[in-house]
């Protein structure tokens, strides 16, 4: 992670083949494993086990650092509302007489975009 310049980025550490944890001492390795690493998720790809886990995390790592917004964008800014659609949550879109309201929930590259577009005005 380092050499990619990513050790700041969270992680999550996921440990497949937890199928093949069988009897008392997959158990206790298990549970070893458990302690070791708390935050690990197990899961066992080829019997589907644990991966509605590993979804749930996932996607609470990929809003963590969203922010909501709550703004009027100007119709030029238009297009933003599109990129919300696909890179964020759109909550609601109203067209109105001062321009587009919106309440979306957005990563915080897109927030600053949407900002800018606003303060451009």
């Amino acid at each position: 992670m380092k050499t990619l310049g990513l050790e700041h980025r969270p992680r999550l550490l996921v440990l497949n083949q937890a199928d093949r944890l069988r009897g008392d001492e997959g158990r206790a390795l298990r549970e070893a494993l458990a302690a070791e690493f708390p935050a690990a998720v197990f899961v066992s790809a080829l019997r589907g086990e644990g991966l509605e886990v590993l979804r749930a995390r996932l996607a609470a790592a990929a809003v963590a650092g969203w922010r909501r917004i709550d703004a009027t964008l100007p119709y030029q800014a238009g297009a933003l509302v599109q990129r919300i659609r696909t890179r964020g949550s759109l909550k609601r879109a109203d067209y109105e007489e001062a321009g587009i309201r919106i309440e979306a929930d957005v990563p915080a590259e897109l927030a600053a975009e949407i900002e800018t577009a606003i303060r451009r005005r």
